[in-house]
């Protein structure tokens, strides 16, 4: 496992400059993946769209489990809803949890900016016009407790670094869009009812009984209630082409 200081999950004391520093780092990385693909799929605009999706998806898996691993056996209880857990459970922002909201806020930042130059027709009014713009606000929130500029309780980064290992489902469908051969229908779908559904749930239900405040609340349950949307359309789509309904692909 990736050897990282503990006090970059026990404590919050970034500087500006470091988040600067950080911001620079982030975004030539993610330059540099882009043009990588660009040069690869230029003549492909679908599979160009899927390139920072990829990066993202798979970086905040991989994220999510370092994070995982390092917070269950500080909190032994979690995993049976014990509510004798501290609230810090969710309620908390370290240095570890703030680089990765800077580096998924950037993520969606450039899936924008980079999709309204070369891929515009790909930019899902959903997957990304709301969802992007969206989470790039709960990046500010949940690292600073603020909705805008009213306060709105605690930080919550923690509650969203416990759900990073979510972006599994969406890694194995950007891998299947940039890779055609590694598409797993069934994978994705298998993943995201047990991560965005009844994992998600499992947490939702968990942070309100801890007595989160309420704009993490009311943002639980719109995510819910997009994950079951979302996997409602994929099953009625999986479900025609596994009986040989529709068989035309379709993005998800």
């Amino acid at each position: 496992m990736l050897h990282i200081p503990e006090r970059h999950f026990d404590s919050f004391d970034l500087v500006p400059d470091d988040l600067i520093q950080a911001t620079i780092v982030f975004t030539l990385v993610i330059i540099f993946v882009f043009a990588l693909g660009l040069i690869q799929f230029a003549e492909e605009k679908r599979r160009l769209s899927w390139v920072i999706s990829l990066l993202g998806s798979s970086s905040m898996s991989v994220l999510g489990v370092i994070y995982l691993a390092h917070l269950i056996p500080r909190y032994p209880g979690f995993l049976s809803m014990d509510l004798s857990v501290s609230k810090s459970l969710f309620l908390a922002v370290d240095n570890f949890a703030a680089y990765v909201c800077l580096w998924f806020a950037l993520i969606n930042f450039f899936d924008l900016l980079l999709g309204a130059i070369f891929y515009r027709k790909y930019l899902d009014p959903l997957t990304a016009l709301v969802h992007h713009p969206v989470f790039i606000w709960i990046m500010y929130s949940s690292c600073t407790g603020r909705v805008f500029s009213a306060e709105a309780g605690e930080p919550y980064a923690r509650l969203f670094m416990l759900m990073c290992i979510e972006e599994i489902p969406t890694f194995l469908l950007a891998l299947g869009a940039v890779v055609p051969a590694l598409r797993s229908d069934l994978g994705f779908g298998a993943s995201f009812l047990a991560l965005r559904l009844l994992f998600h749930i499992y947490f939702f239900v968990y942070a309100v009984r801890l007595g989160v405040p309420t704009v993490v609340v009311v943002l639980l349950s719109l995510t819910t209630t997009l994950h079951a949307f979302w996997f409602k359309n994929w099953a009625l789509k999986y479900g025609k082409k596994l009986f040989g309904g529709d068989n035309k692909t379709k993005k998800q």
